[in-house]
């Protein structure tokens, strides 16, 4: 295990460097600039949105959770944390849908609508892995 584990290091470092020799050396200052402007918003609203969301999300469950089984538990999480991170993702594009375009083009549907679509599903994913999982946890062994 800590073989695979340092080959894992190892590989991912030189990804990294990698990955930043192709940035420096093929991307403009400008570029450069907005990109490490674009990962630091990225920190900051994944450490200033989705984990006090996430942890409060988890902290109600753990509070009433006692009627869940521990698995399902899981799968309300890991639910939130898709639909949360799917709605960061779509942000941008509802925030350019809304100050328009001249060409139609390039923003095409309605994100918002688009949106409220995959809420649904994980919703619908999510509560039939909850269903099915109370199910199980309730037979008798």
């Amino acid at each position: 295990m800590r073989a695979a584990r340092s080959v894992l290091v190892v590989l991912g470092l030189g990804l990294v460097a990698g990955g930043g020799y192709q940035a420096l050396t093929s991307i403009s200052l400008g570029r450069l600039v907005g990109l490490a402007i674009w990962l630091a918003g990225a920190i900051i609203v994944h450490d200033g949105v989705l984990a006090p969301a996430t942890a409060g999300l988890s902290a109600a469950l753990d509070r009433s959770g006692r009627r869940l089984a521990p698995v399902s538990l899981a799968v309300i999480r890991g639910g939130f944390a898709v639909g949360a991170m799917l709605t960061l993702l779509v942000l941008p594009g509802l925030r350019a849908a809304s100050l328009g375009s001249t060409n139609p083009t390039i923003l095409a549907g309605d994100y918002g609508l688009r949106l409220l679509g995959v809420w649904a599903a994980v919703l619908l994913v999510a509560g039939v892995g909850v269903a099915l999982t109370q199910h199980r946890a309730a037979r008798p062994r």
